[in-house]
């Protein structure tokens, strides 16, 4: 028996696209539920890059780089207000460390062996403990998880 083309079968039809359409959360290629989007980069070659944050007077950025390096960069705005990153001592204090991270799982750990500041009166030592976070990357951003702190990074584009 053949359906004849009635218009609760035109209904029925359109119906069940709608259904099928709509069980992948979204038609964006970027959709993180899409059931055609499988594999995909390791977090260790999605972590390479910059990353930046700012909260009030104060931003941090961190340079992930392929050979496991990695620079930390903290500012600070000396006399209050938004953080000028392009600013100079004496109205923004600039912290640089340098060093190597290790990735395992979703373990991050940051070992710094060289610090400098742009306040030519501070001698800034880099911090004597490794530094372990647990992250997780989501399109373009990056969430560290440490002791019950969360804080979220985004991607600069290069």
């Amino acid at each position: 028996m053949i359906l004849a083309r009635t218009p609760v079968v035109q209904v029925l039809s359109a119906v069940a696209l709608v259904l099928l359409l709509s069980g992948c959360g979204g038609l964006e290629r970027d959709n993180p539920v899409d059931p055609f989007v499988t594999g995909g980069a390791a977090l260790s070659e999605q972590l390479v890059g910059t990353w930046t944050r700012q909260s009030g007077t104060q931003a941090q950025d961190f340079v992930f780089s392929v050979g496991q390096g990695v620079v930390r960069v903290d500012y600070t705005a000396v006399g209050g207000g938004a953080v000028d990153r392009l600013g100079s001592w004496p109205s923004v204090r600039v912290h640089t460390f340098q060093g190597i991270y290790e990735l395992a799982s979703t373990q991050l750990t940051m070992t710094f062996n060289d610090a400098n500041s742009n306040d030519p009166s501070e001698n800034l030592t880099p911090p004597a403990a490794s530094q372990g976070v647990d992250i997780t990357i989501r399109r373009n951003t990056l969430t560290t998880e440490e002791a019950g702190s969360t804080l979220q990074f985004v991607r600069l584009q290069p």
